[in-house]
């Protein structure tokens, strides 16, 4: 007695682990559909019913279909190995295909997106990256890594194949919800009246799809050659634009949005932390080379800033005539003074009682009058308009009537430059076409 009791509860563990089986009506038994159903060799048990009959015929006259085994022949091998490294059958993509169509570009009105499609929470749950810019349930491998996390989760709880698919599509909570209103049973036929209708006929489309994909010839169906070329992931070191990227790999615009359907303005970000994208293999090149590229043209553009940062320099401490000296220092351009120290070289210079510094400069104070403008200032006293700012600490360009500026001139045009503060607006336009 003992030895059956546990020889019955050995079957029974078995049958749970592998999932619960259905009998079909013994009216199928000549149904062809049926016939040919019941030959596939799967590790989810299929079943036939009316609605099971309902949906194939309805996927067999669908004009998305052979694009749909085309796109399902492409990525079986991918889902499969995908879904290998965490112990679940491959039959489980036709999830996928009886969900979108393997589209995925897709959005549901209730927020789910994607090919397999996810809600927000399971995205977020599984590790997926969703925020304004970049929506990884349109990534197809990482999308595809956290169904097969959220599938396997959900096997471990229901230990069975019909309710794992169901809780994939309504949720768990709901799955729970519908559970418990047919009286706490486990049998998944008993329970799926009570799921919300509009996920009741999940499972049915699910075999469905189990049907087509076996028996599409018997059909006259001929799928579709959905192929893409080897493909490569590159990260990114500056924040891209897809048009931008297009453009640089000579890849056409409609493959680049294609391939990388997860970013949601079409910019590919590198902040906080490199972000990568798809493209042929073939174009990899066509990218490193634009970066080369780029990073040469911000070589040239350093080389100019440092050029007119050294004129400026220049012009301001005059080394050919002053105790001053300009210089690059362990790669740093430096002023030095007569002793050899280093000072600031943003610092104005230092003037003696009369106005008058180092290099032969003077102040000359303005008072601002009406129609005046910052940088038409600095165009009539001959200063770069951030010099100006930073002689008067103005943050911004904006000056108002009777604030009082001050310029630093050389000294042997003092006498021009504080002239400027007694001429009139036409004076001053007048010497401004001079100049």
């Amino acid at each position: 007695m003992k030895r059956l009791f546990l020889l019955t509860i050995l079957i029974l563990g078995q049958t749970l682990a592998n999932g619960q089986t259905h009998q079909t009506d013994t009216a199928y038994v000549n149904n062809v559909y049926w016939k040919r159903m019941s030959t596939i060799r799967t590790i989810i048990p299929p079943y036939f019913d009316e609605q099971v009959q309902v949906e194939i015929k309805e996927v067999l006259g669908n004009s998305k279909t052979p694009l749909a085994l085309g796109k399902y022949n492409f990525y079986q091998d991918t889902i499969s190995k995908i879904f290998g490294e965490y112990g679940l059958p491959s039959e489980l993509q036709l999830i996928a295909l009886s969900n979108t169509w393997l589209e995925n570009d897709f959005n549901a009105s209730s927020g789910e997106t994607g090919m397999w499609p996810l809600p927000f929470y399971i995205g977020v749950k599984y590790g997926l990256k969703i925020n304004s810019y970049v929506d990884e349930r349109k990534h197809i491998i990482a999308s595809t890594r956290a169904t097969a996390k959220a599938l396997a989760d959900l096997f471990h709880i229901y230990r069975d194949w019909y309710f794992t698919i169901a809780a994939f599509s309504c949720g768990p909570v709901e799955m729970n919800k519908a559970i418990r209103m047919a009286s706490n049973s486990m049998d998944y036929f008993t329970v799926e009246p009570f799921i919300e209708s509009s996920h009741r006929k999940d499972l049915s489309r699910f075999m469905a799809f189990l049907y087509v994909t076996n028996y599409f010839d018997k059909h006259h169906i001929a799928p579709d050659n959905f192929i893409l070329p080897e493909l490569d992931t590159l990260c990114t070191p500056q924040t891209f634009s897809l048009r931008e990227l297009a453009t640089a790999t000579q890849t056409p615009m409609s493959l680049m949005l294609k391939l990388n359907r997860q970013y949601r303005k079409q910019i590919v970000p590198h902040l906080p932390h490199p972000h990568c994208f798809t493209i042929p293999k073939s174009k990899t090149a066509n990218f490193n080379a634009y970066l080369i590229k780029l990073a040469e043209e911000a070589e040239q553009k350093r080389i100019q800033d440092s050029m007119v940062r050294v004129q400026k320099l220049i012009d301001k401490f005059r080394p050919d005539s002053t105790k001053y000296q300009v210089l690059v220092m362990d790669g740093v351009l430096t002023v030095l003074d007569s002793a050899g120290k280093k000072i600031d070289p943003d610092a104005p210079i230092k003037t003696d009682a009369n106005g008058q510094n180092a290099t032969g400069n003077r102040w000359v104070f303005y008072t601002v009058k009406k129609g005046d403008a910052l940088y038409l200032l600095s165009d009539l006293f001959d200063a770069n308009l951030a010099d100006v700012k930073r002689w008067n600490k103005l943050r911004s360009n904006t000056i108002v009537r009777g604030q009082r500026l001050k310029f630093l001139v050389p000294a042997n045009k003092y006498g021009l430059y504080s002239s400027i503060n007694r001429m009139s607006a036409t004076q001053k336009q007048k010497l401004r076409r001079k100049d």
